[in-house]
C-alpha cells in the first residue's frame, strides 16, 4: 500500500509540473502602473531611524533617487518628518544640501515637521529647512559629534576639527533659513555660553559670550546706537542644547507646537488626496518602530537593551553570591554591568564619577558578605551607592532644558526598567536554583550526587557525633551539685574553679555574681552549667 501511495503522488507532482510548463494561451505581462507625478503635489518625506548609509542599511540612496525627481517635477511643498536619533555625518550633511538646494535653488518650500526627536543628525538635516514644526513631546538638538569606530587614536585637535566643521554646517543652516546662529551653533559644542539680548527697538538677537562682551563695549563708544533694554544667559557653558516645543518657538528656531502633523495639514488647507510619500526607507536599528509608541524619554529599544545589561549583572551577582568561589556567574555580571555603562558612555550620558560611585557601593556591598556579619549599615549604603550611580549614569546631564522637560519620564523609564530587571532576576535565579542541575554548563555549579558521601559514610559521621554528644552530657552532668569560687565577675557569664581544681565557663541564673565569692553549680547540661552563690 504505501508503494501505491508513493507512486500516486508523484504522479501527481508530475502532472503538476507539466501544467506549470504549458504555456497559457494569450499570457502577456501586465503593464505596471504609471507613477502619478508630482507636478503641483506635496511631497512628504519620511526619515525615520538613524540616517546612514546605503552601503550600511541606510536611507541616503532612495533619498537621491526622491529629490532627483522633486527637482525634475516641481512640487508646491516638501515636508520631511523627522524621527531620527542622528547617524553619519557625512550622510546628513548630504541629505541636507539637498534640502538646501531644494529651497534657495528650485525654489520648492520645504518644511519640517518634528514627530518624537531630531537629535544630532536629524537636527542637522531638519534646522536645512526653510520651516520647522515640532509636535508636543517632541525635542530637538544635540548636534556635537559622536566618535565611535576606529577614533581610539584621534587626538583632540582631530576632534575640534570634526566638531568646527558640523558648526559651521549649523550655521550656515541658520544664515540661509533665518534660525538663531548662536543657538544652532551651540547645539554643537559645550563651550558655548548664548546671551539673549533684547533692545530698545523691540528686537531681540542671541549672542556667544565674546559677541555680548564686544557688544557691550561698542554700546559704551558709541559704535552701536541700540540700548540694551534686558540680557540673561539662555545656554550656559557646558551644556548642548536640547530643546521642547516650546523652547523651540520661544527662541525662533521653530514656528508652531502642534498635537499632530495632521494639524498642520489642516492649518495650511492641505488635502490628502493631494500629499504622495516618498518611497525612502526607515533607517537601520530603528527597533522602536516594533513597539508601542509611548515617549518615555528615552528609545524604547535602548531602554530593552539597558534592562538586558542590568538584568545580567544583577542574576550573575545573585548567583554568583549564593555559591563559593569565582565563576561564570561572576563573569556574566561584571560583562552585564560593563556593558551597561559603556553604552551610556558612548551616548553621552554617563561619566567616570557615576561609575566611580557604582563601583563604591560593590565594594561596601562585598564588604558587608565578606568582612562584617549580619547586614547592617555598609550593606544599606552600598544599594544605595550602587541604585544611585545606575541613575545617575541613566540620566542626560542635569541643568538642560531638555532635562528639565523630560527629567520625569526618564525616571519612569529608569524605575520600570529596573522593575523588569527585578521580576527577570528573581525568574532567572529560581530557574537556576531549581533546573540548573539537569545543565551541562550549570552542572559544575551544584554538589550532585557523585560528589556526595555514600549513605555508609553518613551514618558513620552520625554515630560518632551522637557518641560524642552524649559523653559530653555525661561528664557535664557530674558536675552537678560541686562548688567552688568566682575567678571573675559573673555578669552572668564569667569564669569558675571548683573545689576540685577544675576551671569552668558559666553563666549564672540573672543575678550578678561578684569575684571570690562562694558559688555552686545548680545545672548542667551539654555545654551549659549554671552556677548560684553557695
Amino acid at each position: 500500500m504505501k508503494n501505491i501511495a508513493l507512486f500516486l503522488i508523484l504522479l501527481a507532482l508530475g502532472a503538476v509540473c507539466q501544467a506549470e510548463d504549458k504555456p497559457t494561451e494569450k499570457s502577456e505581462p501586465a503593464a505596471a502602473a504609471p507613477s502619478p507625478s508630482w507636478e503641483g503635489k506635496v511631497v512628504v518625506v519620511p526619515i525615520k531611524g538613524v540616517i546612514a548609509s546605503e552601503s550600511f542599511g541606510g536611507m541616503e540612496g532612495k533619498f537621491d533617487v526622491a529629490f532627483e525627481r522633486i527637482g525634475r517635477e516641481k512640487p508646491r511643498l516638501v515636508i520631511i518628518e523627522m524621527d531620527s536619533p542622528g547617524g553619519v555625518v557625512d550622510t546628513c550633511d548630504e541629505i541636507s544640501r539637498k534640502i538646501l538646494k531644494c529651497g534657495n535653488e528650485w525654489k520648492i518650500p520645504t518644511v519640517a515637521i518634528v514627530l518624537r526627536k531630531a537629535v544630532s543628525g536629524g537636527a542637522m538635516v531638519s534646522t536645512a529647512c526653510q520651516e520647522i514644526f515640532m509636535v508636543k513631546g517632541s525635542r530637538i538638538g544635540d548636534v556635537q559629534p559622536m566618535l565611535m569606530y576606529g577614533s581610539q587614536n584621534m587626538t583632540d585637535r582631530d576632534f575640534e576639527k570634526i566638531e568646527a566643521d558640523v558648526r559651521g554646517i549649523m550655521a550656515s543652516h541658520a544664515t540661509a533659513n533665518g534660525f538663531p546662529v548662536r543657538l544652532l551653533e551651540a547645539m554643537v559644542s559645550r563651550d558655548m555660553q548664548v546671551y539673549e539680548v533684547k533692545f530698545s527697538d523691540g528686537t531681540r538677537e542671541f549672542y556667544s559670550k565674546d559677541d555680548y562682551e564686544l557688544l557691550e563695549s561698542n554700546i559704551e563708544k558709541g559704535r552701536e546706537t541700540r540700548k540694551i533694554t534686558s540680557a540673561k544667559i539662555v545656554i550656559p557653558e557646558g551644556k548642548l542644547v536640547s530643546l521642547s516645543p516650546e523652547q523651540a518657538v520661544e527662541y525662533g528656531i521653530a514656528v508652531k507646537v502642534l498635537q499632530s502633523q495632521a494639524e498642520y495639514y489642516a492649518d495650511n488647507n492641505i488635502d490628502l488626496t493631494d500629499v504622495i510619500t516618498a518611497d525612502v526607507p526607515v533607517g537601520s536599528f530603528e527597533l522602536s518602530s516594533l513597539l508601542p509608541k509611548i515617549d518615555l524619554g528615552l528609545e524604547q529599544w535602548e531602554i530593552i537593551l539597558l534592562g538586558i545589561f542590568l538584568l545580567l549583572g544583577v542574576t550573575g551577582a545573585i548567583v554568583e553570591a549564593s555559591h563559593p568561589g569565582f565563576g561564570l556567574p561572576g563573569a556574566i555580571s561584571i560583562i552585564g554591568f560593563a556593558s551597561f555603562f559603556a553604552y551610556l558612555l558612548m551616548r553621552g550620558n554617563a561619566n567616570i564619577y557615576e561609575i566611580a560611585i557604582f563601583i563604591i557601593g560593590i565594594v561596601l556591598i562585598v564588604l558587608e558578605v565578606a568582612v562584617i556579619p549580619g547586614f547592617g549599615v555598609p550593606g544599606i549604603l552600598g544599594l544605595l551607592f550602587m541604585f544611585t550611580g545606575l541613575y545617575l549614569a541613566f540620566m542626560p546631564e542635569f541643568g538642560t532644558p531638555y532635562m528639565e522637560d523630560n527629567q520625569w519620564d526618564l525616571t519612569v523609564s529608569f524605575v520600570l526598567m529596573n522593575g523588569g530587571v527585578l521580576v527577570g532576576a528573581i525568574v532567572l535565579v529560581y530557574l537556576f536554583l531549581t533546573y540548573g542541575s539537569k545543565l551541562p554548563m550549570v552542572r559544575k555549579f551544584y554538589l550532585t550526587e557523585q560528589h556526595r558521601p555514600g549513605k555508609e559514610v553518613w551514618a558513620e559521621v552520625r554515630a560518632d557525633a551522637e557518641k560524642e554528644a552524649a559523653e559530653t552530657d555525661a561528664k557535664t552532668s557530674s558536675l552537678l551539685g560541686k562548688t567552688g569560687v568566682a575567678l571573675t565577675q559573673l555578669r552572668p557569664a564569667g569564669k569558675v574553679r571548683l573545689d576540685t581544681g577544675e576551671t569552668l565557663d558559666v553563666v549564672t541564673d540573672g543575678m550578678l555574681i561578684e569575684a571570690q565569692t562562694r558559688i555552686k553549680v545548680v545545672d548542667a547540661r551539654m555545654n551549659r552549667i549554671v552556677v548560684a552563690v553557695g
